[in-house]
């Protein structure tokens, strides 16, 4: 789950102007620091900061410290608590695509669940995880569809950059699993230089891939033939251990 620090920090004299301000959120049980960071106050003194992947059901604190004249001067302390959003008994729900781009990627770890089909409309999302950060959540599409995902053209194609892994789910973790979803009308033209792991549903899967269909659909890769190519429709590549 993800949340938002609203700030305002109160400076009628104007001391703070254009000054490094610094952040600090903690789990206010174990005093764990989840992150830190620093800001610039601007004209109105007034912003936000958001914290990604906490704990469900649990409260945080952010403190905003500056120093001036030497000292390390306490500005603002804000107390916030997540919900039990995103675990089993509570999924994300996932009604949009809008939803699929970011309730997905902020918390990559969560369980979510469709609601309803969901038709892109030829739009592309890019895989929206990486070996870096791989998706270890659970994903129930609840027997609805995920239709018309689409990108490229056999005589243009979409360089994949920035990631070896193509697919919606891009890189499914150990304990990542897609279930109970099929995928309509995608058409994926895709090239890269380097090696790469292509498919529709996720690139490269270390997890569990259950009762995914994909339908009326295609996958065409243009790549270089001194690299090496996984290329599937559900899956391009799939570690021993994943199912």
């Amino acid at each position: 789950e993800s949340l938002v620090f609203n700030y305002t920090l109160v400076d009628e004299d104007n001391l703070l102007k254009n000054s490094e301000v610094s952040y600090k959120v903690v789990n206010k049980e174990t005093k764990a620091s989840v992150k830190t960071g620093t800001l610039t106050v601007g004209e109105k003194g007034t912003g936000s900061v958001t914290v990604s992947s906490l704990t469900a059901s649990t409260t945080y604190i952010a403190t905003f410290t500056t120093g001036y004249k030497g000292k390390n001067i306490l500005l603002v302390e804000k107390e916030v608590a997540t919900t039990n959003e995103g675990t089993a008994e509570n999924p994300y729900k996932i009604s949009t695509a809008q939803d699929l781009k970011n309730k997905l990627a902020n918390d990559r770890t969560a369980c979510f669940q469709l609601t309803n089909d969901i038709d892109l409309n030829g739009e592309y999302i890019s895989p929206i995880f990486k070996a870096s950060t791989t998706f270890n959540g659970t994903f129930d599409g609840k027997g609805y569809k995920i239709k018309n995902y689409k990108t490229g053209t056999k005589d243009s194609t979409t360089s994949l950059s920035g990631t070896a892994y193509a697919g919606l789910f891009g890189y499914i973790g150990a304990k990542g699993v897609v279930k109970d979803v099929t995928f309509e009308n995608a058409e994926l033209f895709l090239s890269r230089s380097s090696s790469a792991n292509v498919s529709i549903v996720a690139g490269y899967n270390c997890g569990i891939i259950d009762n995914v269909d994909v339908v009326d659909s295609k996958v065409f890769f243009r790549g270089s033939s001194d690299k090496v190519y996984y290329v599937g429709i559900i899956a391009g590549y799939n570690a021993d251990h994943a199912s």
